[in-house]
């Protein structure tokens, strides 16, 4: 009976509301993270593929923000707040919810190295909206305030300016608050190290986009890059060249007779930078001596090893125990050859023993650390899933291992290599 009324002809009140073609209570859907603005090389990577995004566009869950040397991004957090990517960065979007009036709002980054910066507003609304910040193999939760995060190989950190962060490693049980101004420092084989900030360093720390700049190190590179660059003096005085007649050349044993050319000449009066006048005595022309023979060319030689038996007699040492010790020649020192480290996969993968590189509650995320791994050269790096506390997760581990000895050796390598931090040995 609905069908029957146009549109454009509904006068009862009571079918006013089957003319709208949208209910009234339907919220308008608005995305979560957009990008505000970007400079230099700043782009996102989604399903492998590097998007040339721009300001206005919205992000994903599972999307990866990277930049250059030279690349900045900031981005909208829905309306309560927004995130910002230094250079030399890479930030995932682990977790987005698709709109702000969603049932679950829960938003996950994580910071894999590079600067990253949060400014969170809690919206006060019934329903909470949990935001965290994984890294390190730990979870970090933020409240209202603003925050700074940084990787690099072998160290994390995350600093709070305001609010607060509750800090727990992934898999772990304890908590740990953290309250400004201070900065946390996350190191494999170490427990968090928590140390005071000065407050008056936030400001170089935003314009920097680094939690080691302070005040007096931004104050001493503007200061560099606003000196003057010293230009060389080219005088340009013009050369004057005497028409007098020269002289004969006279033995030095014979003194010089006084002849009308060596008489004193008519100079102007002087004075010095005082305005005091220089007293002012004759010029005489100086005798011309023979022109001395050219000497001859000196070609140097590369800087080589010298070997001179009678003047340098090498030390009789000993044979050096190991194949990098210095090895002397003469006075001539070479350096030790340092070799880089190779992986070393377990043979066949056949061990009982396996490293446990680090939990995540998501799978995705899990996957793409084991094929970094992959890639690294360690083939059998894998997501293996884990309930723990009743919850799915998935751990990535390098099963294979003969022994615990050899195992304890990867985890080494690895922290050398790779910088994979809070590494666990285990015998499943």
């Amino acid at each position: 009976m609905i069908s029957r009324f146009n549109t454009l002809g509904c006068i009862p009140l009571v079918l006013a509301l089957f003319c709208l073609p949208v209910p009234v209570w339907a919220a308008p859907d608005e995305a979560i993270l957009l990008i505000d603005q970007t400079s230099g090389a700043a782009g996102v990577q989604r399903n492998g593929k590097r998007l040339a995004l721009q300001a206005g566009d919205a992000l994903q869950e599972q999307d990866l923000i990277t930049t250059d040397q030279s690349g900045r991004m900031t981005l909208r957090l829905g309306r309560h707040g927004f995130v910002e990517v230094g250079p030399n960065a890479e930030v995932g979007v682990e977790r987005l919810p698709f709109a702000a009036y969603a049932r679950d709002l829960k938003s996950i980054f994580s910071v894999s190295k590079g600067y990253f910066r949060v400014v969170w507003k809690h919206p006060q609304l019934s329903s909470s909206w949990p935001l965290y910040v994984y890294m390190a193999g730990h979870r970090i939760s933020l409240v209202s305030g603003e925050y700074f995060f940084q990787g690099s190989v072998g160290e994390q950190r995350a600093c709070v300016a305001a609010g607060q962060i509750a800090l727990q490693a992934t898999g772990g049980d304890g908590v740990e608050t953290i309250k400004p101004p201070s900065c946390v420092t996350l190191a494999a084989d170490k427990p968090p190290q928590i140390s005071p900030r000065n407050p008056d360093d936030w400001i170089a720390v935003r314009r920097g986009f680094s939690i080691e700049a302070t005040g007096s190190s931004l104050l001493a590179r503007d200061a560099a890059a606003a000196a003057p660059v010293a230009k060389p003096v080219i005088n340009t005085a013009p050369v004057v060249i005497s028409s007098l007649p020269l002289p004969t050349a006279i033995p030095a044993s014979q003194p010089p007779a006084m002849s009308a050319a060596d008489e004193p000449l008519p100079v102007e009066a002087r004075a010095d930078s005082s305005g005091a006048a220089l007293p002012l005595g004759p010029v005489r022309v100086a005798p011309v001596l023979p022109a001395p023979a050219a000497a001859p060319r000196t070609v140097l030689a590369p800087a080589l090893p010298v070997f001179e038996p009678q003047l340098y007699p090498p030390p009789k040492t000993a044979a050096p125990s190991a194949a990098n010790s210095p090895i002397t020649i003469g006075t001539v020192q070479a350096a030790p050859v340092t070799v880089p480290l190779k992986p070393t996969p377990p043979a066949g993968g056949s061990g009982a023993w396996v490293l446990n590189i680090a939990s995540y509650p998501d799978a995705t995320v899990a996957e793409r650390e084991a094929a970094r791994l992959r890639a690294a050269g360690y083939g059998s790096a894998i997501s293996q899933p884990a309930i723990i506390n009743g919850k799915n997760w998935y751990r990535v581990q390098i099963e294979g291992y003969a022994s615990e000895g050899s195992a304890r050796s990867a985890a080494l390598e690895l922290k050398t290599r790779l910088g994979v931090q809070n590494i666990w040995v285990r015998k499943p």
